[in-house]
């Protein structure tokens, strides 16, 4: 599994991988940082500000995109400067994984990449967005 953060090339692969979760009747999109209420662009910026300066609420923060044989498996964010109740609330680590590809493991290795990223911010614990 690969991963990278998102870019404005990435819009129909995202687009597609939403649908999929709307098509089987999904509600929200797990880990997706407000994708589905934005228009992508923006939601491209808000990464880039997200990463490098950080939102006012959730801190610095990273999201990636979990790709296997060119096809996004899911979406990883990694929140490196939450608060305490918002770590209570919502987890350091958040996951979200297509419908088609769970139950394969692949959240399993999304979270071993999380901690990986956590542990090289100087993260010694971390809660799990579930």
């Amino acid at each position: 599994m690969n991963y990278r953060q998102p870019t404005l090339l990435d819009r129909d692969a995202l687009i597609d991988y939403m649908g999929e979760h709307y098509d089987n009747g999904e509600k929200s999109i797990q880990a997706s940082n407000m994708l589905p209420v934005m228009k992508y662009e923006d939601w491209i910026d808000k990464l880039l500000n997200d990463s490098t300066v950080g939102d006012k609420d959730w801190g610095l923060s990273e999201t990636y995109l979990a790709i296997v044989n060119n096809k996004i498996i899911g979406l990883l964010n990694v929140r490196y400067t939450l608060s305490l109740e918002m770590a209570d609330m919502y987890g350091h680590i958040g996951i979200g994984v297509r419908p088609s590809e769970r139950r394969k493991g692949y959240a399993k290795k999304m979270l071993e990449h999380g901690l990986h990223l956590c542990r090289d911010r100087g993260l010694d614990e971390v809660i799990l967005g579930c």
